[in-house]
């Protein structure tokens, strides 16, 4: 009966997306491409089998319909294509439309193959201009490249509505980085670029609000954006989207995201005002990170403005929050200095000595903070020694220069109460000195972060072998192939058969933009900049500070308490022993407690639900004494407790305790450990073992996926290792958990490691295998071949392997001599 519920339950789900997708299928795809209109019509005609569809009278220039079978006796839907001839700018516009369906019911019977089609048609227009190019897409304008102006997917390319000025031709490059705080607004900004589609850019040599003005003169309806929290304004008239300001030495930038819109609104909206503007202003069209280069020469030493710092918006910056009349007097009675208008200053002592300057105030509209700075940085990127790393409830953010952990509180009502913001102030001022000191004697590589890839050189090809041989050894291809496996939640239903799917690299455009947030708390922390005391700890009590540092207690100090404790991960690092993180540990007692049970179960869950570890720690040999303030252990897990790495974990984590057996009586003279390692594996907090090692693997191949593609392609590298569930090698039979920490063990030893499957890889002709590959590109197979014998490696466990998107397994894999 449960089994035909379920059944029912997903046959219902996937008729309610199949209805979703039928009607966001009935939208116009509007396309612009350089090739000439009866060129274009034999590529849009060659995308269409006859025997998947027909052709049929309609209101297009091209008219198909899809065969197979109706859903309910419906008539299928006719897909219509006109070709439009230039007119002015030697772009030929070609529209897609569904120009008839008969009933919703005969939508969803090919709604599959629609959507194929408004897909695969602007990538084969793609491929015919480079084709017609020489094998490389024209440089004017940039967004002729044959991608669709409107429809589900983001919106891609220029159409052009016959202005008098073109498009630049700047050559399309990369944005680089800025590598600021996570939620910083430049940041945030090049998340923005990276996940959206189209983007309107503008650009030039003069002030920011020059620039809005020449706009708004070329587009009027554009006085009437609502500035957001964040400084960029949206939606768009007419349109999906938002808009944002950058200014910089060399100029300054406008950019335009476009999320949803037909073609046409868009032409009018947008590109015929920015064609219309002054010739001192650039445009072009930027899509998923690619952009323009004079638009990344700007964007690199520009910062974002918010519009409403600009004369043309002026007024409509955010109110800050004010701290309560009430709140201010009693942090002033508990020794807080008041510094500027709105913001509040104690330094406190830490335990072990020290002094941690501590700022509470405004933070946004709706949010104060109390803030501690760790660090400076010259360029306003995050300091190398914290980039990359997760602390916990506190995130970092970059304010005036400084490298701030932050914990807000809402305005209220109710506000939060002076003794609330004094306990996490002291809280809070202790962890951020940890965390500085550490940085300070850790180096800049830390946790959550891969030593950097030196760029391939271009490898030179060696003759192909005569046969190219499984990526395993030979008695492997014996085994019968196994299910692909593919992500899925933890707990939930199996899978279908069907290879790993891609992981999406890019936010949803919308959730980033709604998360851009206001810093008003820009003046608090210069304030701290210039009046910040010396960075050498000092053991002097501040006024109504901390009070002194607690040592440890003894373990037979305190007894085992019954209510669990409360982790709090501080930092997370992967080493050559494991993932190590470091915990913060809070009594559920007053008095303390006595971690000594002999099966400690630890497990870490990420934000999104991820299983990451699962360790079982033998505290009754290591006991753990916490006092009442609690106490701070390093949880090693060895590979095999943890499934997941840096790349494939998604924010932050979530540690839990399990007593899984006895508390044992530790020795007299034994002390309280700081560091614990994982005996063994336990069971993960939700779901089993086997999906959480499956959803790992899928994971960790679509992060490093890439890594691969921007560094390891077309290049020799060594190959480690080819597993699949049921291979019998090595005196064991392979299983995905199996798979997984072989895995991650060579990632402890050899840090550069990838994860690939070989389904994703033409270079493979067996698709059924999770290859671990070294990461360390060579000019030739027998440079490849020499890391092999360098460390060891016999002819069955390391050959040279060279990935590549458009070569096959012949002449891509050199093997030892036996």
């Amino acid at each position: 009966m449960d089994a035909a519920a379920a059944l029912i339950f997903v046959l219902f789900g996937i008729l309610v997306t199949m209805w979703i997708l039928s009607l966001l299928a009935r939208r116009q795809l509007t396309i612009a491409t350089t090739l000439e209109p009866e060129r274009a019509m034999e590529v849009c005609d060659s995308r269409f089998s006859r025997v998947g569809w027909r052709r049929v009278d309609g209101d297009g220039t091209l008219n198909y319909s899809p065969r197979g079978f109706e859903f309910r006796g419906a008539k299928p839907p006719i897909l219509s294509i006109n070709v439009f001839e230039p007119e002015g700018d030697d772009l030929t516009t070609i529209g897609m439309w569904l120009s008839e369906w008969h009933t919703q019911f005969g939508m969803i019977s090919h709604v599959e193959k629609v959507f194929w089609k408004r897909w695969t048609i602007p990538r084969a227009l793609r491929a015919a201009e480079q084709a017609a190019n020489g094998g490389t897409l024209p440089s004017a304008p940039p967004a002729a490249a044959a991608a669709p102006l409107a429809g589900p997917n983001a919106l891609t390319v220029q159409a052009s509505s016959g202005a008098a000025k073109p498009a630049s031709t700047d050559p399309q490059v990369p944005l680089a980085d800025p590598g600021l705080a996570e939620e910083d607004p430049k940041q945030l900004a090049y998340g923005m670029f990276n996940a959206c589609g189209l983007i309107i850019l503008s650009w030039g040599p003069r002030s920011l609000d020059q620039h809005v003005q020449a706009f708004l003169t070329a587009a009027p309806r554009f006085r009437d954006t609502e500035v957001a929290d964040g400084g960029g304004a949206g939606p768009l008239p007419d349109l999906e989207g938002m808009w944002m300001g950058f200014e910089g030495p060399t100029g300054s930038l406008l950019a335009f995201f476009v999320i949803g819109g037909d073609g046409q609104t868009v032409i009018e909206t947008l590109l015929t005002p920015v064609q219309q503007m002054p010739a001192e202003w650039a445009w072009a069209i930027g899509t998923r990170g690619d952009v323009p280069a004079g638009v990344a020469t700007i964007f690199a030493n520009a910062r974002m403005v918010p519009l409403w710092e600009l004369s043309s918006f002026s007024g409509q910056a955010p109110a800050s929050a004010d701290v309560p009349p009430e709140l201010a007097a009693r942090l002033r009675e508990m020794g807080w200095d008041h510094v500027g208008d709105n913001a509040f200053r104690q330094d406190f002592t830490v335990p072990g000595g020290g002094l941690q300057t501590m700022i509470f105030g405004a933070h946004s509209a709706d949010t104060l903070a109390l803030m501690a700075p760790i660090g400076t940085s010259e360029d306003g990127t995050v300091p190398p020694q914290y980039r990359g790393r997760s602390f916990g409830r506190y995130p970092l953010e970059m304010i005036a220069g400084m490298a701030t952990l932050c914990l807000r509180f809402p305005v209220g009502p109710p506000a939060p109460t002076a003794q609330t913001i004094a306990a996490e102030a002291r809280e809070l001022a202790a962890y951020a000195f940890r965390q500085a000191e550490e940085a300070a004697t850790s180096g800049p590589t830390t946790a959550f972060e891969h030593p950097a890839f030196e760029p391939p050189t271009t490898a030179i090809p060696t003759e192909a072998l005569a046969a190219t041989p499984p990526p395993v050894s030979p008695f492997a291809a014996t085994q019968s192939a196994p299910v692909p496996p593919v992500s899925r939640p933890v707990g939930g239903a199996a899978p279908p058969t069907s290879a790993p799917p891609s992981r999406q690299a890019s936010r949803n455009p919308v959730m980033i933009a709604g998360a851009i947030v206001a810093v008003g708390i820009v003046a608090a922390a210069a304030i701290f900049a210039l009046t910040r005391s010396d960075d050498t700890p000092s053991s002097t009590s501040a006024s109504g500070g901390g009070g002194s540092a607690a040592p440890p207690p003894a373990v037979d100090e305190v007894t085992p308490c019954d209510v669990a404790p409360l982790l709090q991960p501080e930092t997370v690092r992967f080493t050559n022993r494991g993932l190590t993180i470091t915990t913060h540990i809070t009594p559920g007692c007053d008095n303390g407690d006595l971690l000594v049970n002999r099966g400690f179960r630890v497990t870490a869950v990420d934000d999104a639900g991820n299983e990451v570890a699962s360790g079982v720690f033998d505290l009754g040999k290591t006991p753990i004494a916490v006092g009442g303030g609690g106490t701070t252990v390093d949880f090693t897990y060895p590979a095999g407790t943890y499934w997941r790495t840096a790349d494939a974990i998604s924010g932050n984590l979530e540690l839990t305790a399990h007593r899984d057996a006895y508390d044992a009586k530790p020795s007299s003279t034994a002390s309280s450990a700081t560091e614990v390692t994982a005996d063994k594996a336990g069971a993960p907090e939700y779901g089993n073992l086997e999906d959480a090692v499956q959803s790992a693997l899928v994971d960790i191949a679509a992060a490093d996926r890439s890594v691969l593609d921007a560094t390891l392609l077309n290049v020799w590298q060594p190959q480690l290792s080819s597993k699949r569930p049921g291979l019998f090698a090595d005196g064991i039979t392979w299983t995905n958990p199996e798979i997984l920490r072989e895995h991650l063990a060579m990632r402890q030893q050899f840090p550069n490691a990838r994860l690939l499957w070989s389904g994703d890889w033409p270079v493979y002709s067996d698709r059924t295998w999770w290859v671990t590959v070294s990461g360390v590109p060579f000019n030739s197979g027998e440079q490849a071949l020499g890391w092999c014998a360098d460390h060891n490696f016999d002819w069955e466990h390391c050959f040279a392997k060279m990935l590549s998107h458009t070569r096959g397994s012949d002449g891509t894999t050199m093997l030892q001599k036996r």
